[in-house]
């Protein structure tokens, strides 16, 4: 129920001449009537948990869970398109605050333009609530005053934290539920109202960069407290000074200082500076969350700085003989390229070497070639494992991927490839029961689901007469046909396709980047043939999803080419 709204005082009527329109801020048409955007979300659900909620109120065209760019956990927020914006305004209307997986979501129109969001027109601040008051309360209390964009009410562990937001699609609607709720009473309890300020700017207005507290560390371990306070004294005056220490022992101040100017004096000369042999830091002193969000913050960019600069340039390397270290380790990936960082892992407590490393190279193609020659190469009479480095958060998350395509009844995921030796690689396509892809007006039908070349060969002199006949029949009852496509692959690149000899990295690489799994595709379909005919096309394409460099290894081995297509089999088995 909505929440009551009461004043000591009588309360003004809300109901009032309907005032002039306000023109809407604009919106981006094509997509906002149909796209929404879905918040609050818990993080193990799915695009499959969405499509099946949003489903039921009309044709849902996709569904996307936002996800960190280096860990791929859920961002906890989603979107959700519908084909109609009738069906998508009947889902927000039905949805909002409903819960998904015991989470209430928060739903509102997906805008694209970041100006919109981000002016702060129509949204305002509540604070002092009652901790009874949900986003869902927040909504029903404040729609009498316009139409809302969003609501929420902010909560840490799933407990109200005393304050929410609420943004109205125009300014007027705004100013209208300040001036009427303002100092009003929500659940017994007098709540105060005012429109949003950002927060840089509440921190100039407040004059929070203007400091006085000052906090230090790094000063030596003999220095006594009188000593530390003389560095402070002689930039001002300074009260309630703090000692103490953290749990490794280091020892730390804070003090505050007179005036923001004695302050920020003592920072800009004390940090940074040497003091018998030790270096001070010298800062504003900030409360426990606000310096673990700073340092949150950074770890995080620096994670992603790192991340992007040596995205697949790592290598794993497992199954190493005792007697190679570091030295060695770079050695024997050094004719591949030029190396970065070579480290063999060791037990901390025995120095012992763990059977693992890394290596990092400055170039994918070098990479490329590392993996080719090195996986399976016995070195100390030990086979190595020779990959690219994943680390754990992917690898769990393509543990996830793959068994959420096993679970999936009757169909194949949208995004589910095969392979047609006729057409190369295909993803991102769904048809019907019983039917394969259209086929060109002058294209051969292969016989079976997915036919190889070599195939086709046997039964096209069997069958020309007759689909000559009826290619003529067919084309003298039906309109003009498109001129046929040339779809064959350049003639170097069909010698690779067709070629009897080992295909190497150097030869891959010398191919076009857009026919490489064609490529690819071409030497692994026949030798998957063999072990699972009818599902060769469709085992080709899931294996065809890997990164070139281990398609290679498995072209060359052919126990590892038999344990992934018994993998994909599986899957497909489970379908």
């Amino acid at each position: 129920a909505p929440s009551s709204l009461t004043s000591p005082r009588a309360m003004p009527e809300v109901a009032a001449p309907a005032p002039a329109p306000v023109p809407r801020p604009p919106v981006d048409i094509a997509t906002a009537l149909t796209a929404l955007y879905v918040g609050d979300l818990l993080p193990d659900v799915t695009e499959k948990d969405l499509m099946e909620k949003f489903g039921e109120f009309g044709t849902v065209t996709s569904t996307r869970v936002c996800r960190d760019y280096v860990t791929r956990r859920s961002l906890g927020y989603a979107y959700v398109n519908f084909q109609s914006s009738v069906d998508a305004e009947n889902a927000l209307n039905a949805l909002n605050f409903e819960p998904m997986k015991d989470q209430p979501m928060r739903i509102m129109y997906s805008n694209r333009d970041p100006t919109i969001r981000r002016n702060g027109l129509g949204n305002i601040f509540i604070k002092k609530l009652h901790s009874s008051v949900d986003s869902k309360a927040l909504w029903d209390t404040f729609s009498q005053f316009g139409k809302i964009l969003s609501c929420k009410v902010a909560t840490e562990n799933g407990v109200s934290r005393g304050y929410g937001f609420v943004n109205f699609v125009d300014e007027a609607s705004a100013a209208k539920a300040v001036s009427s709720v303002d100092g009003m009473l929500i659940c017994d309890q007098k709540v105060s109202v005012a429109k949003f300020v950002p927060r840089h700017e509440r921190l100039a207005a407040s004059g929070q960069q203007s400091f006085t507290n000052v906090y230090m560390r790094g000063f030596p371990s003999t220095f006594t407290n009188e000593q530390i306070l003389a560095l402070f004294e002689k930039f001002g005056k300074v009260t309630s000074p703090y000692f103490s220490a953290d749990k490794e022992g280091r020892r730390f101040v804070c003090a505050n200082l007179d005036t923001p100017e004695s302050a920020a004096k003592a920072v800009d000369e004390l940090n940074n500076q040497e003091v018998e042999g030790n270096k001070l830091f010298c800062d504003r002193a900030q409360k426990r969350k606000e310096r673990d969000g700073l340092l949150a913050r950074q770890h995080d960019q620096h994670r992603r700085e790192l991340a992007t600069k040596s995205q697949r340039l790592n290598l794993y390397i497992k199954n190493l003989d005792d007697t190679v270290d570091d030295a060695k380790l770079r050695e024997l990936f050094e004719p591949f390229g030029k190396i970065k960082s070579a480290k063999v892992m060791y037990y901390e407590k025995t120095n012992t070497p763990r059977g693992f490393g890394f290596v990092c190279f400055e170039t994918p193609e070098e990479v490329t070639k590392a993996i080719a020659e090195m996986n399976s190469k016995i070195i100390g009479n030990k086979p190595l494992y020779v990959g690219l480095y994943q680390t754990k958060e992917e690898r769990l998350n393509a543990v996830a991927a793959q068994r959420q395509r096993a679970m999936m009844p009757n169909m194949f995921p949208p995004s589910m490839p095969f392979y047609s030796p006729r057409f190369g690689p295909m993803t991102n396509m769904m048809y019907p029961p019983n039917m394969g892809p259209m086929m060109p007006p002058h294209a051969h039908a292969p016989s079976g689901p997915y036919m190889h070349p070599r195939q086709s060969k046997r039964h096209h002199n069997n069958h020309h007469h007759n689909h000559h006949h009826r290619n003529n029949h067919h084309n003298s009852h039906s309109a003009p046909q498109m001129p046929p496509m040339n779809r064959g692959p350049p003639p170097q690149v069909a010698q690779l396709m067709n070629s009897d000899q080992p295909l190497s990295a150097s030869a891959l690489a010398a191919a076009p980047e857009s026919q490489r799994k064609s490529v690819l595709g071409e030497r692994l379909y026949p030798k998957i043939e063999v072990m699972y005919n009818q599902l060769a096309g469709k085992i080709t394409g899931m294996l065809l999803e890997m990164d070139n460099s281990e398609l290679l290894h498995l072209l060359e081995d052919e126990s590892a080419l038999r344990a992934k297509a018994t993998e994909a089999f599986n899957i497909l088995n489970n379908h």
